[in-house]
């Protein structure tokens, strides 16, 4: 019996998985160069300065009105959707948030794990470990969404139902790995979980 749903947030619940390849459209640096300034701060909110510093605050304001907005099906699917929430994404504790408010659907969730407050991240099983042990649920209790597939393994190994939301942003070719539910809108979810605890 399914008991609560974790999602991802970026392509998840907002509707752009690389946000590295948005900034980039705004400043005068790489992907890479972003990335990297970002793997930082993703696990330690000590760099989130830093990381707002690199890009810009004009850069994330920029993103924040032109390009941020939410993933298909996510109105419908909280409208419907009588479980807890949370959600579980690598990112930097201020700018989620920020962007959470932004998008109007920051009180739908439960409670948001974030990895720079975390200290870890995801594929990590430590981070869903973490997250379990905060939740007080077993993992065959808890559906995960996610965009990447490379996310999905570690959850299913330990025992979490793994559900993919197809995005073309990534190679997923490279990982041999089959999910359990594969969705294209967020209201699928509501579905789903009908179906497995129905039986």
């Amino acid at each position: 019996m399914i008991k609560a749903i974790l999602l991802d947030y970026a392509g998840v619940v907002s509707s752009k998985g690389r946000t590295q390849t948005e900034f980039a459209k705004f400043i005068d640096k790489t992907e890479d160069e972003i990335y990297n300034a970002f793997s930082k701060a993703k696990t330690d909110n000590s760099f989130t300065n830093d990381f707002i510093d690199f890009v810009g605050e004009d850069t994330i304001k920029k993103f924040n009105l032109e390009i941020l907005q939410k993933n298909k099906g996510l109105d419908e699917f909280l409208k419907n959707n009588k479980l807890p929430v949370y959600i579980g994404s690598n990112h930097i504790s201020k700018i989620l948030l920020d962007e959470l408010e932004i998008l109007g659907v920051k009180n739908n969730f439960k409670k948001i794990f974030i990895s720079s407050d975390l200290e870890c991240a995801k594929p990590d099983k430590i981070f869903f470990e973490k997250i379990l042990n905060e939740i007080n649920l077993k993992p065959s209790e808890v559906l995960f969404v996610d965009d990447q597939k490379r996310n999905l393994i570690s959850p299913r190994e330990m025992g979490m139902i793994d559900c993919w939301f197809t995005n073309t942003e990534f190679d997923h070719s490279k990982y041999n790995f089959k999910p359990t539910y594969t969705i294209n809108s967020l209201d699928e979810v509501n579905k789903i979980i009908k179906n497995i605890n129905k039986n």
